[in-house]
């Protein structure tokens, strides 16, 4: 049963907070390791691993939280990146501008200034980590795809002392709980050209029907689709199938057996969507898989569909004849949602990451619509507040009926902020989330909010319900120290906002945080970020909020 609850609406002031354990020495969790990963694979820089830079952080050492982690006298960091390893992540020779691309976003010179003892900082722990897989990739060491495969190239080449079924057990833990039914509409486009053949068609077929399993069918819906030398509407959005019907349904699809007119299915996905319209900022996601080059239809048309239509875009490519520049092409240029495996019996074990991928696509709601929800424990959500003006702030409320805990993170830059990266904790009660920083805003640009919400640990559902409203305008100049009957706001200081990139003048993106470093220091590492971990900086502003975001939430057994 929902239990009522009061609506209270409390216009409260807080100092905005910027967090960033990525760069503290010695920090730890799951949510640490998270963002060091997503920092690092949004720039792509690097090509997709197979989330096996994910499993070896928590099979080293459990995303930092083993004790061993931070023993005296080794400073290999949470991905346990010993010397010698770390040593060859000075001769990356590809790709050929990897070192300037790391000096670009980061403003991290790596092969001169970096040290062993650097990598006792999250982030640069991993980046030594991913330098040094790419190495071993160099070395005509591909990246296996399945998690057994997974485990000998670890033994191999990683972590000689250890033996495969460690590996597997650990993954195995790691991958065994979904916590992310997601709440969107995603429509899956299959790729059944003859290159394919009957039997990588089914493992594809299996892979599409653990995909849907993994999201529920009370908050999601559910499209398929095959193509060849046209494309084949399996169910559209407007079907009544039940789970059991869906999944038999996908199973006994045909093998079209023909071209590859990857234009199609995606224009038929955009059809799919057409007809059902939106439903209050809930993400609209296609995804696209595919072994090889499209030789049919015309790619960009579809994809001029695709975009006009809103719709956020994944590839995944299979096999050793995928195309890398048409797989970003069909993701939009967006290279974190770009994914490659490398067979058909890999993709069967790549819905746990196709999961996660797609459940951090945030919702969008418009300003003045209610934004309803339920979160399971341990469940996060991610939402995308953008507003016509950039000076504007937010007032949020959160009251919670102590069935479910309900929290969770706010940040101007980071699109998945959590409890190691973010701008500010949001906890039971009222908080009020200043404009962005002016350095950071430009005439007619939209400021723009990122929230995460996050269930606790246990058995207790949560729901929630969020409105966004417009209020008065806010001054973007400083003024005198507020009287006492307008009660203060407050905002980070000027300098640009932490982003998931280190070290530039660039405007914030999703790349993580910084400015450029001095060109004066003393020759030590550059850190990769502008900003004190938990320091708060205080706003001049004394006008008050123009923004009223009001979250409610309800929890029930």
């Amino acid at each position: 049963m929902i239990l009522p609850s009061l609506f209270i609406f409390l216009v409260a002031t807080t100092l905005v907070q910027s967090v960033d354990e990525t760069l503290e020495e010695k920090t730890k969790g799951a949510d640490v390791a998270d963002a060091v990963i997503r920092r690092i694979v949004r720039t792509g820089i690097f090509p997709d691993d197979q989330n096996l830079f994910r499993r070896i952080a928590f099979t080293e050492t459990r995303f930092g939280e083993d004790p061993k982690t931070y023993r005296d006298g080794y400073l290999g960091g949470i991905w346990q990146v010993d010397e010698a390893y770390f040593n060859r992540t000075k001769n990356v020779t590809f790709p050929e501008n990897i070192y300037d691309e790391i000096q670009t976003r980061w403003g991290i010179n790596w092969r001169t200034s970096v040290t062993w003892n650097d990598l006792l900082k999250p982030f640069y722990s991993g980046l030594a980590a991913r330098l040094f897989i790419q190495q071993l990739v160099n070395e005509n060491k591909p990246i296996p795809g399945t998690v057994a495969a997974q485990a000998q190239y670890w033994v191999s080449n990683y972590r000689p002392t250890q033996t495969v079924e460690v590996f597997i057990r650990e993954v195995r833990a790691l991958e065994s709980d979904f916590v992310c039914e997601g709440m969107m509409d995603i429509c899956i486009v299959l790729d059944g050209s003859n290159s394919i053949g009957v039997a990588d068609f089914e493992k594809a077929k299996g892979f599409v029907a653990d995909l849907v399993k993994t999201f529920s069918m009370d908050t999601s819906r559910v499209a398929f689709i095959t193509y060849a030398d046209i494309a084949y509407e399996i169910f559209d959005f407007q079907h009544s199938l039940t789970n059991e019907q869906m999944d038999a349904v996908i199973k006994n699809a045909s093998y079209p057996n023909a071209n590859t007119n990857t234009p199609a299915g995606l224009l038929m996905g955009v059809d799919f969507y057409n007809a059902i319209g939106t439903r209050g900022g809930v993400p609209q996601v296609i995804t696209t898989f595919t072994d090889g080059l499209y030789n049919r239809g015309n790619l960009p048309e579809a994809l001029m569909a695709v975009r006009a239509r809103g719709l956020v875009s994944f590839s995944v490519g299979i096999g050793s004849d995928i195309d890398y520049p048409e797989l970003l092409q069909i993701a939009l240029l967006d290279p974190k949602r770009v994914f490659m495996v490398n067979d058909y019996d890999a993709l069967a074990e790549f819905f746990y990451h196709m999961n996660s991928a797609t459940c951090e696509v945030p919702q969008q709601p418009a300003l003045g619509t209610n934004q309803t929800g339920r979160l399971n424990p341990e469940e996060r959500r991610y939402f995308q507040y953008s507003f016509p003006a950039i000076n504007i702030g937010l007032s949020i409320n959160i009251r919670s009926t102590g069935q479910g805990v309900l929290t969770g993170w706010f940040s101007y830059s980071e699109p998945t902020p959590n409890s190691a990266v973010n701008d500010g904790v949001i906890q039971p009660g009222s908080i009020s989330i200043p404009p962005p920083p002016p350095r950071a805003r430009q005439e007619g640009e939209e400021a723009v909010v990122y929230l995460t919400l996050e269930n606790g640990p246990g058995e207790n559902l949560g729901e929630y319900v969020i409105l966004a409203e417009e209020g008065s305008q806010v001054t973007d100049e400083p003024t005198t120290a507020p009287t006492t009957t307008t009660p203060p706001t407050t905002a980070p200081p000027t300098t640009t906002p932490p982003t998931t990139a280190p070290p530039t003048t660039t405007p914030p993106t999703t790349a993580p945080p910084t400015t450029t470093p001095p060109t004066t220091a003393p020759p030590t590492t550059t850190e990769p970020t502008t900003t004190t971990a938990g320091s708060s900086y205080s706003s001049p502003i004394s006008v008050p909020i123009i923004m009223t975001l009001a979250i409610i939430f309800f929890a029930f057994q």
